[in-house]
């Protein structure tokens, strides 16, 4: 069985799991970066979505002028949010399912804060720092 075939034999993220995590998010927010989770993986849709204007709130479609956005010069700390990638790992190895279930990988993305909440450090770079406990498999990125 296909480690895509087995995630999808499995239970959902239990909802106190996910209330933890998205906590976790709105706490983290303030440090620019973003926690992923099973809830809001990135993989399977763009990087990021609109930030203001009509329709605000909805998938970016097309190409965003570069223009549009200027990153702005930051310094993401270690000891500013490693806390985030061990309190996610705790979670992940608590949780009544599997860590791919849980997300495919336990990991917060940096996010510039000239971005408007983009998922990037950069106009065409992202940047995940991920953290896996004994046993964890994390699927290969195509």
């Amino acid at each position: 069985m296909t480690a895509a075939a087995a995630a999808k034999t499995q239970r959902p993220l239990s909802n106190k799991a996910r209330e933890m995590m998205e906590a976790i998010n709105v706490e983290a927010a303030e440090h620019h970066v973003w926690v992923r989770t099973q809830a809001n993986a990135p993989a399977q849709r763009p990087w990021f979505s609109e930030t203001g204007g009509e329709g605000s709130g909805q998938l970016a479609s097309g190409r965003v002028a570069v223009a549009q956005m200027k990153t702005l010069p930051y310094m993401w700390r270690w000891s500013e949010f490693s806390p985030y990638l061990h309190r996610i790992s705790e979670i992940a190895r608590k949780a009544e399912v599997s860590p791919i279930e849980f997300a495919d990988r336990q990991s917060i993305l940096l996010l510039n804060p000239g971005l408007n909440g983009r998922l990037q450090v950069t106009n065409t770079i992202r940047c995940a720092i991920s953290i896996y406990n004994p046993g964890d498999v994390a699927p290969v990125h195509l």
